[in-house]
């Protein structure tokens, strides 16, 4: 079924640029286990993938001079 007002047409377009732009959240369960065959800079433009619980040393990407935040509540 369509969205039809205007809150459900936003609310598509933000999980829409959601999946596009940053990937899957934990509570997505539709995409929050999915497997990418390819770098995830391939499939989303905001960044990279770390995986949930994963420790410092593999939260970073050696050619990047990006700081690491920590994102709670999502």
């Amino acid at each position: 079924m369509p969205a039809t007002t205007p809150a459900e047409v936003r609310s598509h377009i933000t999980n829409a640029l959601q999946l596009d732009l940053v990937g899957p959240t934990l509570n997505d369960t539709t995409y929050a286990r999915e497997v990418l065959t390819q770098p995830p800079s391939k499939w989303y433009l905001a960044g990279f993938l770390v995986p949930f619980g994963a420790p410092p040393e593999v939260r970073s990407d050696d050619t990047s001079n990006d700081e690491i935040v920590q994102i709670t509540g999502v």
